[in-house]
């Protein structure tokens, strides 16, 4: 029975070299036993009987084997393959799914905040429309208000007609120069004899209609919109741009005197021009005129300006560019212009491209030789 037993150790125990003696010199036997990780470990040294250690060895043996087949079951099927790659899908879809709500819910905001963001804008841009046409409205208002005194005034006897018809009522060599207030000044160009009738400087006045001046604007157009007169407004010289005379509020159009030069300021935007004009009528009789001209830029125009002489709606002459790196200023003499009493003479200036600095001097002394 013995011998049997030994003999079904020795078969477990096939392949596998323990030392049956254990000895102080062959303390690390354990190196030859199989590697068991888990409840083997810190395992008692085994006895020293040989049939017991033959037993340890087939028990670990098998442990191993039998551990080894229970990590071969849980290798993966095919089927649990499957099902796993199926799930990461479905966990993958959900997360996509999420994150395009997401996007979808930015895009649903932020279109929200550009409608109401456009919406003020189209608010405050209809606002600012609204008050520029109120403005215009306004401005209209004035002016056609102003029309309607001048017209009142023209009606009504003023110095400037009596003058005039001091003058009328005499000949040619007892004109009264004074009742026109200017000085006597007479001149004879081939063969013509003129007396000087009007002088934009000195008969510069604070009324509208006096000896034969106008002072006002055009809008646009310099011959298809109706003459508009400036208010005046005497601002004195302890103003920061020292000028009084006839002015536009809403844009600083100006047709007046600065200190003893007769300025003329025109304007321009995006919507409009302005073109400041002076005009002087003739009141007196037919004739032939002699009109000495001068033109000066008083401050550094940004592309210049054109200055323009009109007879009635027909252009006598006009200036070059006057600019400060070209021309700056200019002197020109008209003489024996017909004109028939009743017609205008208009001066004008046109601030071309835009009215920067557009300050002009624009001067005329008119004289008048009589047809008898």
């Amino acid at each position: 029975m013995g011998n049997d037993k030994t003999d079904e150790n020795k078969g477990l125990n096939a392949g596998i070299n323990l030392p049956l003696n254990p000895t102080p010199e062959n303390e690390n036997y354990e190196d030859h036993l199989p590697s068991i990780e888990g409840d083997c470990e810190g395992y008692l040294p085994p006895p020293k009987n040989e049939s017991v250690q033959q037993n340890i060895g087939a028990l670990l043996l098998e442990k191993r084997l039998h551990d080894k087949r229970q990590e071969s079951e849980k290798e993966l099927k095919p089927e649990d393959f499957l099902r796993q790659g199926y799930e990461q899908i479905q966990k993958a879809r959900k997360q996509i799914l999420y994150a395009c709500t997401f996007i979808f819910c930015g895009i649903l905001l932020l279109l929200f905040c550009v409608t109401m963001a456009k919406g003020k804008i189209d608010k405050y841009t209809g606002d600012i429309d609204k008050l520029k046409k109120s403005m215009e409205s306004l401005d209209k208002t004035i002016q056609d208000k102003i029309d309607i005194s001048v017209k009142n005034i023209a009606n009504k006897e003023t110095p400037a007609t009596t003058g005039i018809a001091k003058f009328q009522a005499k000949s040619d060599s007892m004109i009264n120069a004074s009742d026109l207030g200017i000085t006597t000044e007479s001149i004879v160009v081939n063969g013509k004899s003129y007396n000087l009738v009007a002088d934009s400087r000195a008969q510069f006045s604070d009324t509208q209609g006096k000896y034969g001046w106008q002072y006002g604007y055009y809008r646009n157009s310099i011959s298809k919109t109706p003459f508009s007169p400036l208010i005046y407004i005497d601002l004195g010289h302890n103003d920061a741009r020292d000028h009084f005379g006839w002015v536009h509020r809403l844009t600083g159009l100006t047709v007046g005197q600065n200190y003893n030069r007769m300025q003329m300021i025109p304007y321009r935007d995006d919507k409009m021009v302005l073109y400041p004009a002076r005009l002087w009528t003739n009141t007196l009789s037919d004739g032939y005129l002699h009109i000495k001209i001068e033109g000066a830029l008083a401050e550094h125009s940004d592309d210049g300006i054109v200055l323009g002489l009109y007879l009635d709606d027909q252009i006598i002459w006009s200036s070059p560019q006057l600019t400060v790196k070209t021309q700056s200023e200019v002197q020109h003499t008209i003489d024996s212009l017909l004109i028939r009493k009743g017609q205008t003479l208009r001066m004008v200036v046109d601030p071309l491209g835009n009215s920067k600095k557009d300050y002009v001097d624009f001067l005329a002394k008119i004289y008048l030789c009589h047809i008898k």
